[in-house]
């Protein structure tokens, strides 16, 4: 794990269950992320009474959540994760710049050997987790690598929970437009995300700099290949001109080698679509 500079990776809170301050009671388990920056900004304005009180539901009704969503998909980001366990609750969570803002929530509930951690998603997906129980609140370097070393099984790309979903989408675009793509955030380690704001700051970097030394790879091996090596229609037909004793007009040299045209290869009949 990379280590930036400023940050408190030895920082534990005392209690998962104890809010650092009004505003942390009130979003401790709030499912959607919308609906959690509206009561921030609302608070921050010292106007939450103005705020409709459905919206401050940790998890919304079926018709205040049909409501959100007919606002803009990305209002149903965070609202159809699961239920919380008894005495559960979000230490952290992962917000995808999704069409519907996904939101992956990393949860912490007592148990008899102290506390318990799991994964959840908004699409029953199966995940693992480094640390899955400990005795006392995890500290941020330990928090850091549940996020780098936790799995999504059907997540087929390196990168961990933290860029995994990056790495996903870059095949077709441009890391650039990918640097704010995931975003891991916590009421309780206030300095998470500013770690992974320097992971994504280099993941781009990194990323960037080996594209670019692909391409001068790629670059590197065009040049080097023969010219001879194109196919060539023109002085092919001037070499059967020679074979045959038939002159052929046109601007291409004669020939000094040989051109074989691959016979065209049958494609493979797709299934019909669903």
């Amino acid at each position: 794990m990379k280590k930036y500079k400023g940050i408190r990776y030895g920082f534990r809170p005392a209690s998962y269950w104890e809010d650092l301050d009004p505003l942390s009671a009130i979003l401790r388990n709030v499912t959607g992320e919308n609906r959690r920056q509206m009561i921030t900004d609302f608070w921050n304005a010292g106007k939450l009474e103005e705020l409709d009180p459905a919206l401050l539901n940790d998890v919304p009704d079926d018709a205040a959540r049909q409501s959100l969503g007919r606002i803009h998909p990305s209002f149903m980001g965070g609202e159809y994760l699961p239920g919380y366990l008894p005495g559960e609750v979000e230490i952290a969570r992962i917000c995808l710049q999704s069409t519907t803002s996904d939101v992956i929530s990393l949860r912490a509930r007592p148990n008899e050997a102290g506390i318990a951690y799991r994964i959840a998603d908004e699409y029953e997906g199966n995940f693992s987790l480094p640390i899955t129980q400990s005795k006392r609140p995890l500290t941020l370097a330990e928090l850091v690598r549940q996020f780098e070393h936790g799995w999504e099984h059907e997540l087929e790309y390196d990168g961990g929970l933290a860029l995994g979903y990056n790495n996903m989408n870059a095949e077709g675009c441009d890391f650039e437009d990918l640097r704010n793509f995931t975003r891991i955030t916590s009421t309780l380690y206030r300095q998470l995300e500013g770690h992974f704001e320097g992971v994504y700051d280099d993941w781009v970097k990194e990323s960037c700099a080996e594209r670019d030394r692909e391409n001068e790879a790629a670059e590197d091996k065009t040049e080097e290949l023969p010219k001879a090596t194109f196919p060539n229609y023109l002085a092919q037909l001037a070499q059967k001109s020679v074979d045959s004793g038939r002159m052929v007009t046109g601007k291409s040299p004669s020939p000094h080698f040989q051109i074989v045209f691959p016979p065209p290869q049958r494609s493979a009949k797709l299934p019909p679509q669903k």
